[in-house]
């Protein structure tokens, strides 16, 4: 098949038209056959032959001036009535910056110094061309100034396509020419050819024109320099703009200088369109319990003019595979999004030397709908869901080794024009990659009823009355949730069996009164039920009994006695009830809100400092709701070996909105909030700035009439606020509890004042301090956006800070306080201290160091999973590699950048998914 494949390129490349006149003087099969990677010098045959033949008829000539410069025809002059039929059918336009030479007795025109020719969408120009009137052929080619350097070279163009060569003959009649020295561009391939012959097509449409052109000793690359970096070398080429470019037997030449790699033959595809074919693997690895594996290969399938199909895999040595598919579909003004799915089956020995296989699946989906599309309803998706860690068990990158969860949504938005309401349905996916732990909530409803005044007069009709203010909200919640572990994801007892049903609806009411002029007495009711299609009963079994039996030694060891050994009285059943279940829930409410201000101003009229304001936003509310503690809930007897003490539970525990199963509530809540702002004066712009010093420091708690004991609720301050324009974030929560405790550390239902004379204890305090910046951002920060002062890089005039401009670092800590639980003593932990980098940092105008993570845990003394490499811009090339120490793998790849010769690729990665990451 191959054999004959090659026999018909070839007997392709062989049809060259004979009908051109060849370059005088020189036999195209005479050219160099050796392969050159630069233009070969301009032979002057054609233009000596043309200039003889001007000679020879030198008394013949008629020379018209250079300001005549009006376009001229080859009609002129001519009785239409006696044209041949062999004569054009539209005009040729020519002229010359210099002058034009008529040739009455040859029918030749010479045109000098920037000459040009225009016949229909063809156009030429060059330095020097000569017309042949009888032959209806243009010769043209450059000339040599002063400093000896050959320029005006001819430049062709035809509707999309365009050429410079060295030298060239074109032949309106036929529209065939012949080039020598050419270098044409398909797409992003650049075709240099030493002798060259075309046939322009007639076609109207540019964009479809599909000329053909029939090279010998010629070079095709994606490098646009003259002189380019690398090429593929074939004796015979045909090209077919827009479409394809086919050679026979070609080598692959770097630099120069010629490589072994051949090829029997070529096809490469130039069609805008979309066209089926081969991926060619463009990646391999090693892997020491897989051995070599060879990456993505497969096969494209174009599906229309929306969508298309990738059909990847991958393959191993010990018969570890991949097999994927990839779909990306795009419809303008209406949607785009990429569907991935991906099936691994990695193969393992064991400890007996049987193999084990570990499949894993990954899916990936990612819809966007365009707000164009329709105002009505808006869908959008992003799903991420894989099972067994198939990420982390297949690829080295910082990203991949270290995210230990997944999320997924995917939302339906329905509006309803002149309506107060909206409906949404939703998906979401929930994965611990590390215990396998997952949720699935699917589907989600939900119907949201905005704000309404159903007691407000359409009509205003004297003042406002109060039930006017009167507002209502409602809304409803339908959802299916099921939890599971990854590796049961697709089996049919997970979703008969994990599922949970629920459907919630809450409606509230409230209305806003001002009082005393200065407070906002606002009253509400809520009510909320519950609807469940199934419950559980706990029963105790006393019978069923866990027995082991003890072995009991005398002391000279010739004796054993086996005595029963009950570890286990009795066993909790649970059983669970299917049918329709309502819940409900009622509480009512008023709270009670005003704010006070303060200000401390500058005693000083000049000064940056101009005042510092305090806004203090105190509140307390009031909360009743019924005892649900025996309506819902039911007890059980447990451990008959010490006691009968039961224990409580609830019907509907686990379940998706739960249910109420509290104590009577009557409670009295208040909070204090306060704000500190600053007021300052900038020069810069001669004006006062605020700035928030303290954001929201709240002081909140309770205090429950209807409770037994500890009707007190423990006080919790916190506060955060933002330093460095947002750079640094600082938040601050702390517990302090009115209620001594023991010296075991239990809490006692005795005020804390009357045990130690203090009014709070201290219960616990948490403080995180979160940094994230770039390089960019401090310049900015510390000498302005435009007040930045230019400094000479190593390479070049650029600024030395927009070079790291990109570069990340972040910081995160946090510290726990609290009681050490039996000695009555504080203790305060570090539990999350470390500073991680990111970025690419251009060490030279061509070298790039690319960090995806360094950074260092102060907690656990240890580096976080280095992920760093280097690139290396080759112009048409690209060089880089990476390495991960902690994992004891890297990758390097030397290919041409991407783009139609991207296959040229020399890749090697090394993995190692023996080696688990630790966090």
């Amino acid at each position: 098949m191959f054999l004959a494949y090659y026999l018909f390129v070839n007997s392709l490349t062989a049809q060259v038209p004979d009908t051109l006149t060849q370059k005088p003087g020189q036999n195209p099969a005479s050219l160099p056959a050796s392969p050159a990677l630069h233009r070969d010098s301009v032979s002057n045959n054609i233009k000596k032959s043309l200039r003889g033949q001007r000679n020879a008829a030198s008394g013949q000539l008629d020379s018209i001036p250079s300001a005549k410069r009006a376009a001229d025809t080859l009609k002129n002059g001519v009785n239409p009535s006696i044209l041949s039929k062999d004569s054009l059918d539209a005009e040729v336009d020519y002229g010359a910056k210099d002058s034009m030479i008529f040739n009455k007795t040859h029918d030749l025109v010479y045109l000098y110094n920037k000459a040009h020719v225009k016949y229909k969408s063809f156009s030429l120009t060059a330095d020097y061309i000569v017309i042949d009137l009888k032959t209806n052929i243009a010769h043209a080619s450059g000339a040599r100034d002063t400093a000896g350097k050959y320029v005006g070279l001819p430049v062709y163009k035809d509707g999309g396509q365009e050429f410079t060569t060295d030298s060239m003959a074109f032949n309106f009649k036929t529209k065939k020419g012949i080039v020598y020295n050419v270098t044409t561009k398909q797409s992003d391939v650049y075709v240099h050819g030493a002798l060259s012959k075309f046939a322009a097509s007639d076609s109207k449409d540019t964009a479809n024109k599909n000329d053909i052109a029939y090279s010998q000793d010629a070079i095709f690359t994606t490098c646009n320099l003259p002189h380019p970096h690398f090429g593929i070398h074939s004796s015979r080429q045909k090209v077919i703009a827009n479409k394809m470019i086919i050679v026979g037997p070609s080598q692959l030449i770097i630099g120069d200088v010629p490589t072994p790699l051949w090829l029997p033959f070529g096809y490469f595809p130039l069609t805008k369109n979309k066209q089926s074919g081969l991926i060619i693997p463009k990646d391999y690895t090693y892997a020491q319990d897989r051995g070599y594996g060879l990456l993505n290969i497969g096969y494209y399938f174009p599906l229309g003019p929306h969508f298309d199909l990738k059909a990847t895999g991958d393959i191993y040595w010990n018969g570890t595979f991949r097999l994927g598919g990839q779909t990306s579909y795009l419809k303008r003004y209406q949607y785009s999004g990429n569907f991935k799915l991906d099936y691994n089956d990695i193969v393992q020995e064991s400890a007996l030397a049987t193999k084990i296989h570990n499949t894993s699946y990954h899916l990936t989906w990612t819809h966007s709908q365009d707000q164009r599309a329709n105002p009505l309803f808006n869908f959008n998706a992003n799903v991420n869901i894989e099972t067994n860690n198939s990420q982390q068990n297949y690829y080295s990158d910082y990203r991949s080794v270290t995210t230990n969860t997944l999320t997924s949504s995917a939302s339906f938005i329905r509006n309803f024009p002149g309506q107060p309401y909206t409906l949404s349905a939703s998906f979401q996916h929930s994965q611990n990659v590390t215990n396998h732990e997952m949720d699935i909530t699917l589907p989600s409803v939900d119907f949201q009823l905005q704000t309404i005044f159903p007691f407000k007069q359409k009509k205003r009709v004297g003042e406002e009355k109060w039930y006017e203010k009167v507002a209502f909200q409602y809304s409803g919640s339908l959802q299916n949730r099921v939890h599971t572990l990854d590796t049961t994801l697709f089996k049919a007892s997970t979703w008969s069996d994990s599922t949970n049903f629920g459907v919630k609806h809450a409606l509230s009411t409230n209305v806003n009164f001002t009082i005393f002029k200065y407070f906002n007495l606002t009253p509400s009711i809520q009510y909320s039920e519950f609807w469940y299609v199934k419950r559980f009963k706990q029963t105790f079994d006393p019978t069923n009994l866990r027995i082991k039996m003890d072995t009991i030694y005398n002391r000279d060891s010739t004796d054993r006695i086996f005595r029963p050994d009950t570890t286990q009285f009795g066993k909790i059943d649970t059983n669970y009830e299917h049918g329709f279940y309502r819940v409900s829930q009622f509480s009512a409410g008023a709270s009670l809100s005003t704010r006070i201000f303060g200000t401390l101003k500058s005693p000083f009229k000049d000064g940056w400092f101009r005042a510092i304001r305090h806004t203090l936003n105190p509140s307390c509310s009031f909360n009743y709701s019924p005892d649900y503690s025996r309506l819902y809930s039911d007890s059980v007897i447990y451990d008959t070996r010490y006691t009968n003490m039961p224990r409580g539970y609830s019907y509907y525990q686990g379940n998706l909105f739960s249910a109420p199963t509290g104590q009577k509530q009557f409670a009295i809540g208040y909070s204090l909030s306060n704000l500190f702002e600053l007021k300052y004066h900038s020069k810069k712009d001669s004006s006062d700035h605020k700035v928030k010093l303290l954001d929201n420091i709240q002081i909140s708690g309770n205090y429950n009439f209807a409770a037994d004991s500890f009707q007190w609720s423990k006080v919790g301050i916190g506060t955060g606020t933002n330093l460095f324009g947002g750079l640094t974030t600082i938040g601050l929560a702390a517990t302090f509890d009115p209620y001594a405790i023991s010296n075991e550390g239990v809490r006692l239902p005795t005020l804390n004042i009357i045990k130690n004379h203090q009014l709070l204890r201290f219960d616990g305090v948490n403080l995180s301090i979160s940094t994230r910046f770039s390089i960019g951002q401090i310049a900015d920060l510390l000498i302005g956006k435009e007040d930045k002062s230019p400094t000479s890089s190593a390479y070049g005039d650029d600024n030395l800070i927009d070079l790291f401009r990109g570069f990340g670092i972040s910081h995160n800590f946090n510290i726990n306080g609290s009681v050490i639980s039996g000695t009555n003593r504080d203790t305060f932990a570090i539990t999350n201290n470390t500073v991680n980098t990111q970025g690419n940092i251009k060490l030279t105008k061509n070298w790039t160091l690319q960090i995806s993570n360094i950074g260092y845990d102060f907690a656990r003394q240890q580096l976080t999973y280095p992920d760093f490499g280097l690139y290396r811009d080759l112009h048409c090339w690209e060089a880089g590699v990476s390495y991960q120490p902690q994992r004891g793998t890297y990758q390097f790849y030397l290919r041409v950048k991407p783009g139609s010769l991207n296959f040229i690729n020399i890749p090697y990665k090394k993995i190692n998914s023996d080696v688990p990451y630790i966090r």
